[in-house]
């Protein structure tokens, strides 16, 4: 799966809600398996805000997908939804 699908997935499951400009910019960066310290440094904030923010949007993500989703298991676990996803379609 690459970014784009797993942002499309994401958003679709997260409607009528939607993520802000710096929780996609975490998921993109997370995606592309950065750390916090890389993230916090790119995007020119505090690594303790970012790993906050993190923490809030893995949450956000893993009660509105039913699934846990972590910054370490980002790519399994989101691949593992759209697959339930296209089996019980």
């Amino acid at each position: 799966m690459t970014y784009e699908e797993a942002l499309n997935n994401v958003t679709r499951a997260l409607l009528p809600k939607s993520l802000s400009t710096l929780q996609i910019d975490i998921f993109q960066k997370a995606w592309r398996k950065q750390s916090y310290y890389q993230i916090a440094g790119e995007l020119n904030h505090q690594y303790s805000y970012i790993k906050d923010v993190g923490a809030q949007l893995w949450k956000l993500l893993s009660q509105e997908l039913g699934i846990k989703i972590a910054k370490n298991n980002l790519h399994k676990a989101l691949t593992q939804y759209v697959q339930q996803k296209q089996i019980h379609k």
